[in-house]
């Protein structure tokens, strides 16, 4: 593994450079912060993984996802497992409909195909897998304390439930963000597809959508889920094919990325953004990080000179750890890090 680490410094130069030395001079007063720098962890592509997504990071170990499979990689040892595969074992998925960090080092893998939830410990590497029937069929679903979850439906008029791990209701919250005009509430559901980041406290959630310009920001408590918070710099474009009776939303030469890669931090959130057209940015690559307070405060936005197409925080180092969108010589992802 030294070895092969090694070679990788001469093919990839322009990503092996030290972290925290960030340019402050740029005249571009839009960004709060400029970072040109940062190291490379590994590069992908010696692990056979493309377009991985970086899911979740605890102490030393980094949780991947593609497609098929689910990854933890060892960024002290540099090993690579699988946690979980696509397949109908006990402990497999039909799809990974979501995916997070539970309690302090449990990785929380949900299939709503089938209302099944995994539960993967990062200390010992043990699975539990757990079917709860009146789980199925729910867009997202994110653990928020020991005894709770954050649910999001498909089709419905409801925009959240919060539910206890029987997958019985304790509240729901009818919220979505803004939609295109003669859009059906129906079609609009199905396009507030995004991903769930749940605060350090628990107390507090936020979600970005696709093809939404916006990241919202929800509270809870007593029982209850308040949206308190939306930071947008655009709204959600898309359209319908007309001639579908059950039209489901469809990208336009306008619909843009907007934000994406939804991580918390120890004191609030970051998410990549891009104003780019989908259409000129279809693998989601990004060269902005904004960082937000719980309660939905934009802190930072941070300008950087490589482009990520997801981050994760990793809260034992402070440092972000992302992955670029295929950017090497080799058309491979690399995993980097650096300190913000």
């Amino acid at each position: 593994m030294k070895a092969f680490k090694f070679s990788l410094l001469i093919v990839v130069l322009h990503f092996i450079i030290g972290c925290n030395r960030h340019d402050t001079s740029s005249g571009d007063t839009s960004y709060d912060l400029f970072i040109s720098q940062c190291d490379t962890i590994i590069s992908m592509d010696g692990f056979d993984i493309f377009d991985p997504v970086a899911v979740c990071v605890k102490d030393s170990i980094l949780v991947l996802s593609t497609e098929y499979v689910l990854y933890s990689y060892d960024l002290e040892s540099g090993s690579l497992k699988k946690l979980i595969e696509v397949g109908d074992g006990p402990c497999e998925v039909v799809d990974f409909t979501s995916i997070g960090l539970s309690e302090t080092s449990k990785v929380w893998v949900y299939d709503g195909n089938v209302g099944k939830y995994i539960i993967v410990d990062l200390d010992e590497f043990h699975k539990d897998a757990i079917m709860v029937p009146k789980l199925m069929m729910l867009n997202e679903l994110q653990p928020i304390s020991s005894n709770r979850l954050i649910g999001v439906p498909y089709g419905k008029s409801v925009g959240y439930y919060l539910l206890n791990t029987e997958g019985e209701i304790i509240d729901s919250l009818t919220y979505f963000p803004p939609k295109p005009k003669n859009i059906s509430d129906w079609t609009h559901s199905f396009a507030c597809s995004g991903r769930i980041s749940v605060s350090s406290d628990g107390q507090h959630f936020a979600r970005s959508v696709a093809k939404d310009g916006g990241v919202d920001f929800f509270e809870l408590k007593d029982e209850k889920i308040h949206h308190i918070a939306r930071c947008a710099e655009f709204d959600m474009e898309y359209t319908v094919d007309v001639n579908d009776p059950y039209p489901l939303p469809i990208t336009t030469d306008k619909s843009r990325c907007g934000y994406y890669s939804l991580t918390n931090t120890d004191n609030g959130f970051m998410a990549l953004f891009s104003p780019l057209r989908i259409h000129d940015n279809i693998n989601f690559s990004s060269t902005e990080i904004h960082t937000f307070s719980n309660d939905g405060n934009l802190k930072k936005k941070i300008k950087l000179d490589f482009a990520l197409a997801s981050i994760v925080w990793d809260s034992a180092n402070n440092q972000v750890i992302g992955v670029t969108g295929g950017g090497g010589p080799s058309g491979a992802s690399f995993l980097v890090k650096f300190n913000i």
